[in-house]
């Protein structure tokens, strides 16, 4: 079963809320103010929802929070089958946030049955794994290493399009290397 959630007015934003507030170059206060935001309820931004895909619930949980204290509608599933099942009965998600080692069906099944369906061909999918190279599997647009740096994840959920498409690339991955 796939759980669609909308930040709600009342939500407390918690772990993830001072989370936020303590990422790397984020200007004192602003994540304050979006929080606030996010509490009147102002801040959610209209568009697809990104589906989070894993089978550990707190992992699932905290991913969710994360996102929604964004501003972003989150749709989250315990396994993928579930995932897909949603996907197939219309779910149509911004972006896919899918853990590869899971039961009932692993992520590496969800990206082949998503890649090799025409109608979801291009989700963009970042997939989460605490083994693995900085590369994305063949399908994934995104690797997210296990503990997911939250910058890494909130900039993928903003501009979910591979790096190779997004303007400036190339002097972002020449900015960021060690000199």
């Amino acid at each position: 079963m796939v759980a669609l959630s909308r930040p709600r007015p009342d939500a407390r934003l918690g772990d993830a809320g001072r989370s936020l507030r303590h990422r790397k170059g984020a200007t004192p206060g602003v994540a304050l103010l979006a929080g606030a935001l996010l509490l009147e309820g102002l801040a959610v931004k209209e568009r697809s929802p990104v589906l989070v895909v894993d089978d550990d619930p707190d992992i699932r949980e905290t991913l969710r929070e994360v996102i929604e204290a964004e501003g972003y509608v989150v749709a989250t599933a315990a396994n993928g089958r579930a995932a897909l099942a949603s996907l197939l009965d219309g779910l149509r998600p911004s972006l896919i946030v899918l853990d590869l080692m899971m039961p009932a069906m692993s992520g590496w099944d969800v990206l082949s049955a998503i890649r090799g369906d025409r109608a979801l061909a291009d989700i963009p999918v970042a997939v989460i794994s605490a083994s693995g190279g900085r590369t994305p599997p063949p399908g994934a647009t995104h690797f997210l290493r296990k503990p997911i740096d939250l910058d890494h994840l909130l900039d993928v959920v903003h501009d979910p399009r591979p790096w190779s498409k997004r303007q400036g690339w190339h002097r972002e991955a020449a900015a960021s290397r060690p000199a």
